[in-house]
């Protein structure tokens, strides 16, 4: 499988379009439980082999893959420490000693690989550079 056919596959339902801060509330679209769990399956098995497939290292290159591998796998827009604690059990890597802290990390000035979501506390969303830093170093 090659990096732009998984790409494709993972990012077939989500809008490209820039995160507004509007409606905080509207933007995590949780895995719908309302699937049937073969559904639930699949997504969550696209978003392994996303995942898995980069292979980040360090750990504030597996937030920000695992954030990615959330939007574009289950639409889930912006990510927080909850949201990636499930995640990283999902992928079976170990976690940071503080998610909160990785992430504001990745936000930090000399990174901007993510944002902080303005009035939404604690949570973050994957930015333009830092898709290009962290996911588009990939091979094709």
């Amino acid at each position: 499988m090659t990096a732009q056919s998984l790409t494709r596959e993972c990012d077939s339902n989500v809008s490209p379009g820039p995160v507004s801060d509007s409606d905080v509330s509207a933007l995590n679209m949780p895995i719908n439980e309302e699937l049937d769990q073969e559904e639930n399956h699949r997504q969550i098995s696209e978003f392994r082999r996303f995942c898995q497939w980069l292979d980040p290292v360090p750990d504030m290159r597996r937030v920000v893959v695992a954030a990615e591998g959330a939007r574009r796998c289950f639409g889930t827009l912006q990510v927080s420490p909850v949201e990636l604690t499930q995640l990283f059990e999902w992928l079976k890597w170990e976690q940071p000693p503080s998610f909160l802290q990785t992430l504001r990390n990745t936000s930090r000035s000399n990174y901007r690989w993510m944002q902080n979501v303005p009035g939404g506390s604690g949570y973050y969303v994957v930015t333009e550079r830092g898709r290009q830093t962290v996911i588009q170093h990939a091979p094709n």
